[in-house]
């Protein structure tokens, strides 16, 4: 979340708030509390809060694509563009996922 330890400064800030250090404490009391709590909900449900804490991300924060993950999309796409792949819509995708997650199944 913080690409600094609070320790190393005296207050950490993430777009328009600022956290002083001695409160880290109490933030990571706080997000122990809401992961044991999402721990809780249905797999669909831990989907769905996944998806909508990866949106939250602005691009710049998110971590980079590795350079095996740029050569399977280089791979794809140059397969899809041959006509040698169709795709899947997402919703599809989610709904399988679901599904196995549902069955148990890995």
């Amino acid at each position: 979340m913080y690409r600094t330890s609070p320790v190393d400064m005296p207050y950490c800030t993430r777009e328009n708030r600022s956290v002083p250090t001695n409160d880290w404490g109490s933030i990571m009391s706080t997000v122990e509390t809401i992961l044991a709590d999402a721990a809780q909900l249905p797999a669909e449900q831990r989907l769905d809060l996944i998806e909508a804490l990866w949106e939250t991300l602005p691009e710049s924060d998110r971590p980079p694509l590795s350079d095996e993950w740029r050569a399977e999309i280089t791979r794809r796409s140059a397969e899809y563009d041959a006509g040698k792949a169709s795709t899947i819509a997402w919703e599809d995708i989610k709904r399988d996922a679901r599904s196995r997650l549902d069955r148990g199944d890995r």
